[in-house]
């Protein structure tokens, strides 16, 4: 088929008419060229019917946005994992953002702490807040083991882990510590709150009471409720509380047991505290900070 019948242009016919046909023909060509060059190209498939390789050369992210770097994700679904999952887990470290460093040993165990128990710590493919989510770990999750990789993005640290059901990846190092020994601290909260044990209207406000008598003002602590408070004639809620100014001590976990009293409010029995140390010095076979 000739240009002229695509566009739907005649030449006169004729061999006397051959010029001025000549003249008409092109002058109708250029008047309806652009909507016969736009007829062929709507041939062509349309971009969402045109397969786009990813590009694995294209570089990691090198930072993730401050505060959003841990926890205000839910667990996934099954979808959010790639089925790549160990080709992002292991990558080689030169294509990891940020820069090496030194936060825990291989085999190190490890804990999550500082987690709301309504929420979860996210176990990324890399370094970074915005890096692709392959789990929800628990709160109180303490199953996980450092495989001795560590990065330190320009404001975070990040550890790589192997989580209790063997899938690796990386989590802030902010919320991630080594639980020691467990010991009873109810003398040490009376003493704090002048001598008699504390009562409050629920077992959250007893466990918050507790919290602000172990916590740090100078720096000031991290009070987190990481376990649910359950109620009944007796209670039980979980407080993490992170950043004591210490060197070798990061925090604790207390366990706040109470006793309900006639008004429905309950009053401390005991307080059992569990230490929680800095990943990088771990604890002892006692359970002492290092």
């Amino acid at each position: 088929m000739s240009l002229f019948s695509r566009c739907g242009v005649r030449p006169a016919a004729g061999p006397r008419r051959w010029i001025a046909g000549r003249r008409l023909g092109l002058a109708a060509l250029l008047a309806v060229l652009p909507a016969c060059i736009f007829v062929d190209w709507s041939t062509e498939p349309p971009p969402s019917s045109i397969t786009v390789l990813p590009d694995a050369s294209a570089p990691a992210s090198t930072e993730s946005p401050a505060v959003a770097d841990t926890r205000s994700e839910a667990a996934p679904s099954s979808t959010s994992a790639p089925s790549n999952t160990a080709a992002v887990t292991t990558a080689p470290s030169e294509q990891l953002p940020g820069e090496p460093f030194d936060l825990a040993e291989e085999g190190t165990r490890l804990a999550v702490i500082g987690v709301r128990f309504d929420d979860v710590l996210t176990l990324r493919g890399r370094p970074g807040a915005d890096q692709l989510v392959l789990a929800g770990l628990a709160p109180h999750a303490d199953d996980l083991t450092a495989t001795g990789r560590s990065r330190a993005l320009t404001r975070s640290f990040w550890l790589e882990v192997v989580a209790g059901d063997g899938k690796v990846g990386w989590v802030s190092a902010k919320y991630i510590g080594v639980l020691g020994r467990t010991l009873d601290s109810t003398s040490a909260v009376t003493e704090a709150l002048g001598g008699a044990p504390p009562s409050a209207p629920d077992m959250a406000g007893l466990g918050m009471t507790a919290a602000r008598a172990m916590a740090s003002e100078e720096p000031p602590s991290e009070i987190v409720m990481s376990g649910p408070p359950a109620e009944g004639e007796t209670g039980e809620v979980v407080f993490d509380v992170v950043g004591l100014g210490d060197d070798s001590v990061l925090g604790m976990r207390l366990r706040v047991f109470g006793v309900r009293g006639a008004d429905g409010g309950y009053t401390l029995e005991r307080v059992e505290e569990t230490v929680v140390c800095y990943p990088r010095r771990g604890a002892t076979p006692e359970g002492l900070c290092r």
